[in-house]
Protein backbone atom coordinates (compact mmCIF):
# COMPACT_ATOMS: atom_id res chain seq x y z
CA UNK A 1 0.00 0.00 0.00
CA UNK A 2 2.90 2.42 1.07
CA UNK A 3 4.65 2.15 -2.33
CA UNK A 4 1.13 2.25 -4.09
CA UNK A 5 0.66 5.77 -2.45
CA UNK A 6 4.36 6.79 -2.66
CA UNK A 7 4.36 6.15 -6.72
CA UNK A 8 1.53 7.70 -7.23
CA UNK A 9 2.53 11.12 -5.66
CA UNK A 10 5.57 10.31 -7.60
CA UNK A 11 4.06 10.34 -11.22
CA UNK A 12 1.90 13.13 -10.13
CA UNK A 13 4.36 15.55 -9.63
CA UNK A 14 6.26 14.25 -12.37
CA UNK A 15 7.89 16.73 -14.92
CA UNK A 16 10.24 15.69 -17.01
CA UNK A 17 8.74 12.41 -18.73
CA UNK A 18 5.69 13.96 -19.85
CA UNK A 19 7.71 17.23 -20.71
CA UNK A 20 9.64 14.38 -23.28
CA UNK A 21 6.81 12.38 -24.04
CA UNK A 22 3.95 14.60 -25.17
CA UNK A 23 4.13 17.02 -27.96
CA UNK A 24 0.44 18.29 -28.27
CA UNK A 25 -0.06 21.36 -25.60
CA UNK A 26 -3.39 19.51 -24.91
CA UNK A 27 -2.56 16.89 -23.83
CA UNK A 28 0.23 18.45 -20.91
CA UNK A 29 -0.17 17.29 -17.45
CA UNK A 30 -1.27 20.17 -15.06
CA UNK A 31 2.63 20.58 -13.56
CA UNK A 32 3.41 20.82 -16.93
CA UNK A 33 0.41 23.61 -17.75
CA UNK A 34 1.78 25.77 -15.29
CA UNK A 35 5.26 25.90 -16.40
CA UNK A 36 3.49 27.57 -19.39
CA UNK A 37 2.45 30.61 -17.34
CA UNK A 38 6.21 31.54 -17.42
CA UNK A 39 7.29 33.48 -20.32
CA UNK A 40 10.38 34.71 -21.47
CA UNK A 41 9.88 38.60 -19.72
CA UNK A 42 6.82 38.14 -17.70
CA UNK A 43 5.63 36.24 -15.20
CA UNK A 44 1.99 35.57 -14.18
CA UNK A 45 2.50 35.36 -10.27
CA UNK A 46 -1.16 35.03 -9.10
CA UNK A 47 -2.12 32.70 -12.43
CA UNK A 48 1.06 30.51 -11.09
CA UNK A 49 0.10 30.11 -7.65
CA UNK A 50 -3.53 29.74 -8.00
CA UNK A 51 -2.79 26.68 -10.64
CA UNK A 52 -0.07 24.91 -8.23
CA UNK A 53 -2.62 25.31 -5.15
CA UNK A 54 -5.41 23.19 -7.89
CA UNK A 55 -2.04 20.97 -8.13
CA UNK A 56 -1.64 20.54 -5.01
CA UNK A 57 -5.01 19.68 -3.77
CA UNK A 58 -5.24 15.66 -4.70
CA UNK A 59 -1.42 15.19 -3.70
CA UNK A 60 -2.46 16.66 0.00
CA UNK A 61 -5.72 14.85 0.21
CA UNK A 62 -4.43 11.43 -1.06
CA UNK A 63 -1.43 11.79 1.62
CA UNK A 64 -4.25 12.81 4.56
CA UNK A 65 -6.42 9.94 3.54
CA UNK A 66 -3.79 6.94 3.53
CA UNK A 67 -1.38 8.67 6.23
CA UNK A 68 -1.45 6.13 8.50
CA UNK A 69 -0.42 3.56 5.87
CA UNK A 70 2.39 5.61 4.85
CA UNK A 71 4.05 6.43 8.18
CA UNK A 72 3.38 2.45 8.98
CA UNK A 73 5.29 1.30 5.61
CA UNK A 74 8.18 3.67 6.21
CA UNK A 75 8.47 2.94 9.91
CA UNK A 76 7.91 -1.13 9.40
CA UNK A 77 11.04 -0.39 6.82
CA UNK A 78 13.09 1.13 8.80
CA UNK A 79 13.77 -1.47 11.77
CA UNK A 80 16.19 -3.98 11.34
CA UNK A 81 15.18 -7.68 12.63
Amino acid sequence: MTIGILDFLWIWNDFLLPLLMLSDVNNYTLILSTNKLFGEYTKEWSLILAALVLTAIPVIIIYAVFQKFIVSGIAEGAVKG
